[in-house]
């Protein structure tokens, strides 16, 4: 059988088969866009308008429907509360009268907390809601409240839906120049002083409640100031060491023959004071902060160490004890700071007078009541607050500063370390 082929015939350009089907691709114009016409966009972009202002309508109908719950809520818990006093009418029987009332409301969002003004009516004080602080913040349904008096006889009262202080606060926090930032409050806002403001300053902390990382945050930010002088004693060889050798020997670490070693040390800052004091200019009755008189800082930690090793006593005063009395009692003018570090604010370990000298105060995690009333005017209720706080949460409070919660600046000792040699950048508060 003879196989006979098939005729040929073109196809764009190919010869295939005849009687073979072959798709031959057309050439396709791209496709012409379509304008959008002027009438679709407007009615496009009023559809859009309409929707934005129909959230916007639903999220303010839904904030002032909150703001009343909140009020009916705060008219509840002031009255459970027992403010005010009980009215009798004849027509609308037993009413509460005298009671702070609502003027003013923003109920808390997922993205910001909430506040109430309040009218304060005769005869109640901030404090008498302060007493109530923790009932109120139940009531209300958030996490704390804060009162801030505001004019004559009205009180801000700040919502807070969570403790703010819960997170972890990183160093160095943002602070004006020539500040020195203590912490952040629970307002978010950073609490700081001038260096030329600055008091003898105690703070006491239990073992582990970050006192010493609070104590690693300020002297960080100091490290390669011109205007100041880190000197002190330091049994531990750990928060001193860091900065090696002072000049003039003013840095003592270490326990070996303490009484000999920490009374010379304090015994040339005495003089150093008064040499100070001498130079003095006409009408001024304190020396100047400048790179060539700097702010002599002069930390004492683990003062009740210190106390132990001179042979501290509250009948007989030692040679160590009657130098920091005159530091303590005289150095402000010859622009030098004492701070003390010490776990318990006792008479064991810091005479009274030197601890009434010290007007800035701040206190960590205590295990009593007793511990922190020796720095604070608190109650049972903040030794709790404190207590339930993360580490390196304190109360402080120094002048013009009200006793306030802050949580310092997270820094680890390594870290620290690095930054006083200057192996990282420092974090320079002047």
């Amino acid at each position: 059988m003879t196989t006979l082929p098939l005729p040929l015939v073109p196809a764009d350009g190919v010869l295939v088969p005849k009687g073979v089907l072959v798709r031959v691709p057309r050439a396709v114009a791209p496709p012409v866009p379509r304008r959008r016409s002027r009438l679709r966009e407007i009615v496009s972009g009023a559809v859009e308008r309409r929707q934005e202002r129909s959230d916007a309508e639903f999220v303010a109908w839904f904030d002032a429907r909150q703001a009343v719950d909140l009020k009916v809520r705060w008219r509840s818990t002031v009255e459970a509360c027992n403010f005010g006093r009980a009215s009798h009418n004849s027509i609308t029987g037993v009413t509460r009268v005298g009671m702070p009332h609502v003027v003013h409301a923003e109920a808390p969002r997922f993205d910001r907390d909430g506040y109430l003004i309040i009218t304060l009516p005769s005869g109640l004080l901030v404090s008498d809601l302060e007493e109530e602080r923790e009932a109120l913040a139940s009531g209300l349904g958030v996490h704390s409240v804060s009162f801030v008096r505001s004019g004559a006889d009205h009180v801000r009262v700040d919502l807070r839906r969570a403790d703010p202080l819960e997170r972890t606060v990183s160093f160095p926090l943002p602070a004006p120049a020539g500040h020195l930032a203590f912490g952040l409050n629970e307002a978010g806002v950073v609490v700081s002083r001038p260096l030329d403001a600055l008091t003898h300053m105690i703070m006491q902390g239990s073992n582990g409640s970050g006192k010493s990382t609070g104590a690693y945050g300020l002297l960080g930010q100091l490290a390669g100031s011109p205007y100041v002088d880190v000197c002190g004693i330091d049994p531990t060889s750990l928060l001193l060491a860091p900065w090696g050798d002072h000049p003039r020997g003013w840095r003592v670490c270490g326990t070996e023959d303490a009484a000999a070693r920490y009374g010379a040390v304090l015994a040339d800052l005495v003089a150093d004071m008064d040499a100070r004091i001498r130079t003095l200019p006409p009408r001024c009755d304190k020396l100047p902060i400048t790179p060539e008189t700097p702010l002599r800082l002069i930390v004492l930690e683990e003062a009740g160490a210190i106390a132990r090793l001179s042979g501290y006593s509250t009948s007989k005063p030692s040679a160590v004890q009657r130098l920091l009395s005159r530091l303590h009692g005289e150095a402000r003018k010859a622009s030098c700071r004492v701070w003390t570090l010490v776990q318990r604010a006792e008479s064991g370990s810091i005479s009274t007078f030197d601890r009434d000298q010290a007007v800035t105060r701040i206190s960590y995690a205590a295990n009593d009541v007793a511990t922190l009333r020796m720095l604070h005017d608190v109650g049972p209720e903040h030794v709790t607050e404190l207590t339930a706080s993360p580490a390196g949460t304190a109360f402080m409070e120094a002048p013009g500063l009200p006793l306030c919660r802050i949580r310092s600046p997270f820094l680890d000792y390594a870290t620290y370390c690095d930054v006083v040699s200057g192996s990282i950048p420092r974090p320079v508060a002047a």
